[in-house]
């Protein structure tokens, strides 16, 4: 993890070193007013940090929609597998499947058949626990959307008002009769961070949402799933106990006599 962190940095410090150096290319073309003011040092990296962000989001968003499918969550094979061992009582090859399966619904079958022995009661509640865990952690992953999606438009803000007090200046330093072009500087850095404040904050607030809905849904469906295949070992009403994964028995030793 760290070291994907450390190649995406390295990666977008790059790209604005490579943006950085063009910008006499490209500075004075319309595309280039949104990324540089040769008469706002601070506005201009206040529009960099900005820009750096928004590319950072986007590849959290991609990251956290490969992550929230269903077939990574449910996958279809191991849904299959386990169903037909279950059915066919071989719990032990049942245990080592969901052992090996390192999906949310792998890490709830895993932990309900562990509890095997002590009951469906126990298989259930460590079922929920081990689901509420995977929700819980997969939410806080998104935590830096949530935070570039709240401070992103205060960023903007700020060199939106940066911008202004800059023009103020201007205007108040020539006593009033001040060329537009002179003030130009100052508005146009205050408008344009507060577009890049708003390109920041609208997606990361918007994606924020959309995957902890998706999460919750997906948690939800991988504890249907689980329950459905640990329903078996639930006891009948008659009060007959459950069905429990028998022990592995040991080899016979065979003699030399």
């Amino acid at each position: 993890m760290l070291q994907r962190m450390q190649r995406r940095m390295v990666f977008l410090a790059g790209l604005a070193t490579v943006l950085f150096l063009a910008q006499p290319v490209w500075a004075a073309t319309y595309f280039g007013r949104f990324f540089y003011n040769d008469k706002e040092a601070l506005g201009t990296v206040v529009i960099w940090f900005l820009v750096l962000v928004s590319t950072a989001q986007v590849a959290l968003i991609v990251q956290a929609f490969l992550k929230t499918r269903r077939s990574v969550y449910i996958p279809q094979e191991s849904t299959g597998e386990l169903e037909a061992l279950l059915a066919e009582k071989k719990y032990r090859e049942a245990i080592e499947l969901a052992q090996g399966d390192t999906s949310p619904f792998g890490e709830m079958m895993n932990a309900a058949l562990a509890q095997a022995p002590r009951g469906f009661v126990a298989m259930e509640q460590a079922m929920e626990e081990t689901a509420e865990n995977i929700g819980g952690q997969s939410i806080r992953a998104l935590v830096w959307l949530e935070i570039a999606g709240a401070a992103g438009p205060m960023c903007g803000l700020f060199g939106t008002v940066y911008g202004m007090i800059s023009a103020f200046n201007q205007l108040a330093s020539a006593g009033g009769a001040v060329k537009p072009g002179e003030l130009a500087g100052g508005i146009g850095t205050a408008l344009v961070c507060t577009f890049w404040g708003l390109v920041v904050g609208i997606p990361g607030v918007t994606f924020a949402a959309l995957f902890r809905v998706k999460i919750e849904g997906l948690t939800a469906a991988a504890i249907f799933e689980a329950s459905k295949l640990i329903g078996q070992f639930r006891p009948s009403p008659g009060g007959t106990p459950a069905k429990k994964p028998a022990p592995a028995t040991p080899k016979p030793v065979e003699s030399n006599a």
